[in-house]
């Protein structure tokens, strides 16, 4: 695994520094203005990269993927599936890194609104106990994937991926939809498949 691709800088929950983040605004041809956020990895000018965000090395920090698949939209009773692919997380309420994550997050949200002086969108949904965190995989609209899955032995096609516990480094943008709001988006740079979770509870269940 010594692809460029595989060559990414990571910020972990347990050394997180939200006095590291900043924001570059982004050319773009449509009707919202874009930003990269950025970290500060060290004190080399060129450590200033994009935002990626993990959990620590541990299975217990490990997350559930419920699988990746097509996003669509809903036109009154129609599902509609779109060019682009998706992939939602569940952080337990039980979990002390799930939590940790979920306050990285929530810093970065105060840091952005410090930024830009608006109110912050996060694509996260509360749920009783957890949280739903909505997540978008980075591919061109040809097809070309820029995100990557791999297990302890091999590169994955990671548009193959099924429920399982991973380990994914999040990437952070910014999307802002008007003077006043600014959306978070949420993308999948890579993501180690520690084990996938097999939906067959009388094998494992009592």
């Amino acid at each position: 695994m010594t692809s460029e691709i595989f060559q990414i800088n990571w910020v972990t929950t347990s050394n997180f520094d939200p006095d590291k983040v900043s924001i570059q605004p982004v050319a773009s041809g449509d009707s919202y203005d874009r930003c990269k956020i950025l970290y500060q990895y060290n004190d080399s000018a060129t450590s200033l990269r994009d935002l990626v965000v993990t959990v620590p090395k541990t299975p217990d920090a490990y997350i559930t993927c419920r699988g990746v698949q097509k996003d669509f939209f809903s036109r009154g009773d129609t599902r509609i599936e779109t060019n682009r692919y998706g992939a939602h997380f569940t952080l337990s309420g039980d979990n002390e890194h799930h939590l940790a994550l979920y306050n990285v997050f929530e810093q970065v949200m105060t840091k952005i609104e410090q930024l830009t002086g608006t109110t912050v969108v996060f694509p996260v949904k509360d749920m009783e106990g957890y949280s739903i965190l909505y997540t978008n995989l980075i591919h061109a609209n040809d097809g070309r994937m820029f995100s990557s899955a791999y297990t302890a032995d091999e590169q994955l096609d990671i548009i193959e991926v099924k429920q399982s516990i991973v380990r994914p480094a999040f990437l952070l943008s910014t999307l802002k939809k008007s003077a006043k709001e600014t959306k978070i988006r949420v993308q999948i740079s890579q993501m180690y498949v520690h084990k996938e979770i097999m939906n067959f509870p009388l094998a494992y269940r009592d």
